[in-house]
């Protein structure tokens, strides 16, 4: 189960990555075929993938599912770093809200947050 299952599912707001846990992501596997999709007005692109997750003073864990990744931000291929947000009630519900090390402010709609 992924971010796909999430949107239509759970319940997990794939429009507001801030309520998960910050993560990062190693992408192990992920296929060359993507279907584009928009949530909300936001493009993406479905991809099936197999990330490992690592959420800071926590063991790392495998997930594999269907996620939705932003189109034009982020190269979802094999190697490549990417920025989480992991629901807090079911670890498999994972938002890909960046490039690993990449994703600022400019990635949320509206005022910037004071520094």
């Amino acid at each position: 189960m992924g971010f796909f299952d999430s949107v239509f599912g759970t319940g997990f707001d794939a429009t507001h990555p801030q309520a998960g846990i910050y993560a990062r992501g190693l992408v192990l596997q992920s296929t060359q075929l993507s279907t584009n999709t928009r949530v909300n007005g936001q493009r993406f692109e479905q991809r099936a993938m197999t990330l490992d997750v690592e959420i800071p003073g926590q063991q790392p864990y495998l997930c594999r599912g269907t996620f939705l990744v932003p189109r034009g931000l982020v190269e979802a291929i094999p190697g490549a770093s990417l920025d989480l947000s992991v629901d807090r009630s079911n670890a498999q519900n994972i938002v890909v809200i960046g490039p690993g090390g990449f994703t600022g402010p400019w990635l949320n709609p509206g005022p910037p947050n004071p520094f």
